[in-house]
């Protein structure tokens, strides 16, 4: 799986993430900065929970050990739930940041959240 290598898009997606922290730890962010940090945080956070979603259906194919994949697949199912709860938590802090930066946005929110679903 080429794309898994270390020169392919996750560690490219760790650079730009580090490349971000450095950022916001350079200087105090605006508001507006902040707001759109977090529903960054917030939306990479659901894409990491999709990518361990579709890494979970992969174990059983890709591992001969019955015994390991199961552990492997319950590992990664309490990671997912992990993120998935995360960023449920973070939905009232984008509200009140939303409520800084855009009060017509705020409420909007919290009326759009939805569960991520969990995979079998």
């Amino acid at each position: 799986m080429s794309t898994l290598s270390d020169t392919g898009p996750l560690t490219d997606a760790r650079r730009v993430l580090r490349e971000v922290e450095r950022g916001i730890a350079g200087a105090v962010p605006t508001p507006g900065d902040l707001r759109a940090t977090v529903e960054g945080i917030h939306d990479l956070t659901g894409a990491v929970a999709t990518l361990v979603a579709t890494v979970m259906e992969q174990v059983p194919q890709s591992l001969s050990d019955d015994a390991v994949a199961k552990e492997v697949v319950a590992d990664l199912r309490a990671m997912h739930g992990c993120l998935t709860t995360s960023t449920l938590l973070l939905a009232p802090a984008l509200d009140d940041l939303r409520g800084l930066t855009a009060p017509e946005a705020a409420t909007v929110a919290r009326q759009q959240i939805r569960a991520m679903p969990v995979p079998a």
